[in-house]
């Protein structure tokens, strides 16, 4: 499904933002991707936010998986990449914040975009419950 018809600002800027957070290398992110990657529809962008320096795993990740934009800001937390996200979604009509730890189970996005379609103009936040499938440590939820 395609975002709705006219509801894009412009070619180059994305309706749908999925921004990916992650303290570690990028590829820790691959399970989610790859669960994302084949149900990209038209105006959807898909960003990692990385706390590790710049390394070889993103150009090849970034040639598995084209289109997919990395960034690279050595040393920050999670916490502190999250402040960087304005700048990466300014325009866009929707973002989803993800972290290396959530996976989302087949069929998200598809029902995500159903959800975001029928919303009409007033509705500015839509929420979803998540199940933790992958962490066990007492930090997690």
């Amino acid at each position: 499904m395609s975002p709705p018809a006219g509801t894009a600002p412009s070619s180059t800027v994305p309706w749908l933002q999925v921004v990916i957070s992650t303290a570690e290398a990028p590829d820790k992110c691959v399970p989610i991707i790859e669960r994302i990657w084949p149900d990209r529809v038209p105006g959807l962008a898909l960003t990692i936010l990385s706390g590790e320096p710049m390394g070889a795993g993103t150009e090849v990740l970034c040639r598995r998986f084209p289109g997919l934009r990395v960034q690279h800001h050595a040393g920050e937390s999670v916490w502190h990449l999250r402040q960087r996200i304005g700048g990466q979604v300014a325009g866009s009509n929707w973002l989803v914040l993800l972290e290396d730890h959530n996976l989302p189970q087949p069929g998200w996005l598809p029902g995500l975009l159903a959800e975001l379609g029928a919303a009409d103009g007033r509705i500015e936040a839509v929420f979803g419950a998540t199940c933790n499938h992958t962490s066990i440590g007492p930090w997690d939820w």
